[in-house]
């Protein structure tokens, strides 16, 4: 009879903890993982694969957003990028500060390196076989990390590397930053937070859009260089030259198009090839096209 307790006791403990594993599980679905650390499972693809190139000399790009801004957590997450590699004897690794001289000389950006031309010129002039850049999308309650080491001679993707997990603000050692990154990060947080907050229908279409984007970058990496680049001069246009960005959001066979084809030839060939992309960039992703209509009505209210 007491043996029979004895395994009772044991049985409902198996159950308990088989139990709470499975609500561990549940907890995370998918294959997000708040416990993950991505710059070590990225660091320890690019090992892996780091044969594949003849010297073995790699640098790390910042990591920027899907559109291709620069973002503090970008900075770091490269900083623990490389710091994970180069406790490794089998790669040779190029600091930050050289890579981000070597753009700024050549007046590049992080996402210009995204085309092979610019990661070759790169390369030669920083002496290294490989450069590793990467994303990081902030979606609903997730952030989409993709990493990517890129052969600088051939142009070919070496190895990819995928990172979802949720979004938390102690995942991210905030230790390892200066008091000036750490504010800036505090604040790159609750910017987003407050967008959240503030207007949840627009961020909701942005997440859409950022999902949109995250394909094309799968399927077609040149287009996605050429969208990034429109949607970025769009954006100067709205916040710099409004009357420039009704114009080139106008709606297909707008009179006023018309009229600047007569008068302006020259601007009118800038806003077509401008309003070419842009269509492409509405017919993949719809939500970007909603976001652009509910701009144009608060820019045309607020110029009347």
């Amino acid at each position: 009879m007491r043996y029979l307790k004895l395994y009772i006791y044991l049985f409902l403990i198996i159950i308990i903890f088989s139990c709470a594993s499975d609500t561990q599980k549940k907890d995370l679905p998918g294959n997000i993982s708040s416990e993950e650390n991505p710059a070590q499972k990225i660091a320890q693809n690019i090992i892996a694969n780091i044969n594949k190139l003849p010297n073995r000399r790699v640098a790390v790009a910042d990591f920027t957003d899907i559109e291709g801004n620069e973002i503090t957590e970008g900075k770091l997450l490269a900083e623990q990028i490389i710091t994970y590699l180069a406790q490794n004897s089998n790669v040779k690794v190029i600091e930050r500060k050289q890579l981000n001289k070597i753009l700024e000389e050549q007046k590049l950006t992080m996402l210009g390196l995204t085309e092979s031309d610019n990661a070759q010129k790169v390369g030669k002039l920083l002496n290294v076989d490989g450069i590793v850049s990467g994303t990081i999308a902030y979606l609903e309650n997730t952030k989409e990390i993709n990493a990517r080491m890129i052969d600088v001679n051939t142009g070919l993707i070496l190895c990819a590397v995928p990172v979802k997990m949720r979004q938390r603000r102690r995942g991210i050692n905030m230790e390892s930053l200066s008091p000036e990154e750490r504010e800036r990060l505090e604040r790159e947080i609750e910017d987003r937070e407050q967008e959240r907050r503030k207007d949840p229908e627009l961020f909701r279409l942005k997440v859409q859009h950022q999902r949109a984007l995250m394909r094309l970058r799968e399927k077609d990496p040149k287009m996605y260089f050429k969208v990034v680049k429109t949607i970025r001069t769009i954006e100067m246009l709205k916040q710099d030259r409004p009357r420039m960005f009704l114009l080139v959001t106008e709606p297909p066979n707008s009179p006023k198009i018309k009229i600047l084809r007569r008068r302006k030839p020259e601007l009118y060939r800038k806003v077509k090839e401008l309003r070419k992309t842009l269509k492409f960039i509405t017919d993949k992703s719809p939500a970007y096209f909603q976001k652009l209509l509910r701009e144009r009505r608060e820019i045309e209210r607020h110029l009347r």
